[in-house]
């Protein structure tokens, strides 16, 4: 959100050839915040591990696609 409080993320491909790890930075987030992160496909992402902005900011999230997998809708929610 433009205030920094949340985010979602949709990933989408063309073809569904290989897997793949596509890692998403939100720069977007509060630093000092702490986000929920939720793979509305797959439940979540790292059992719903809590983490930091400035974690999201530097090192993103990492989205897993197997060969079958074409789009990911990804929630940031604040905790």
């Amino acid at each position: 959100t433009a205030d920094g409080n949340g985010a979602a993320v949709l990933l989408c491909r063309w073809d569904a050839k290989a897997a793949f790890t596509q890692t998403v930075a939100l720069p977007g987030l509060t630093a000092h915040g702490h986000y929920r992160v939720t793979d509305a496909d797959r439940k979540t992402i790292a059992d719903a591990s809590t983490l930091p902005g400035r974690h999201l900011h530097k090192e993103g999230i990492a989205v897993d696609f197997d060969a079958s997998r074409q789009s990911a809708l990804i929630f940031v929610e604040p905790e």
